[in-house]
């Protein structure tokens, strides 16, 4: 969500939504929770009121859209740029994303990206939806 308003795919209450359902089939609610969380954690502002609220992403978020890779195992300028183009493409796409920022310690992927989980509650006691196989709930 935070990378849709960032890439202005989506900066208004009602994009938010329509965003979010085609993305993920997020209702309504899931997403106003969303929104609520970041708005919350401070990472996202609001101006305005309504189903044409705007948001903007909060200076405190800009971080992580940023990756400082560095050090003896970040690579070469043009692997960088690989990286970043790829870490762009996949937001905009919808992934959340990790960069290896070349620090010590274990060994990681140069870029790891995945998809939100979707889920449906059919009832109260009863959860209902698409899962990704990869993940461990």
């Amino acid at each position: 969500m935070l990378a849709a308003v960032r890439l202005g795919l989506a900066t208004t209450y009602r994009a938010l939504l329509d965003t979010m359902y085609h993305r993920y089939a997020w209702n309504e609610s899931v997403t106003l929770s969303a929104i609520n969380y970041l708005m919350g954690s401070g990472l996202l502002v609001a101006a305005g009121a309504g189903i044409d609220t705007k948001y903007e992403v909060a200076p405190e978020a800009e971080k992580y859209f940023h990756s400082a890779v560095v050090g003896l195992r970040a690579g070469g300028p043009v692997h960088n740029a690989i990286i970043r183009k790829l870490l762009h493409e996949y937001w905009e796409r919808g992934y959340y994303c990790e960069v290896d920022d070349g620090s010590p310690g274990h060994e990681k992927p140069d870029l790891v990206a995945w998809r939100a989980i979707t889920r449906r509650i059919g009832s109260k006691f009863q959860t209902r939806g698409r899962f990704d196989p990869f993940v461990d709930i």
